[in-house]
């Protein structure tokens, strides 16, 4: 949701395909994430593949974080 709320700020007269864009993020996540767990889960065994996957998680949360812009109007937008 944190993403969704930075979409609708950047965008204003397109607003409802980019929010529509940021959305379908959480289906192609759950489409490929499954299938990706299950290999490594085979691959690594269950211990390593969720420790694997939470740092994978981390990982992307922070530099997600660090690389999303709140307001377009800090940068003169």
């Amino acid at each position: 949701m944190p993403a969704l709320g930075a979409v609708q700020r950047w965008f204003v007269s397109r607003r409802g395909f980019s929010s529509g864009l940021a959305v379908s993020g959480i289906g192609v996540g759950t489409l490929v994430l499954p299938p990706f767990a299950t290999w490594l889960i085979s691959y690594v065994g269950w211990r390593s593949a969720y420790t694997t996957l939470g740092i994978i998680a981390v990982v992307l949360g922070v530099l997600a974080a660090l690389l999303m812009e709140d307001d377009p109007a800090k940068l003169g937008l």
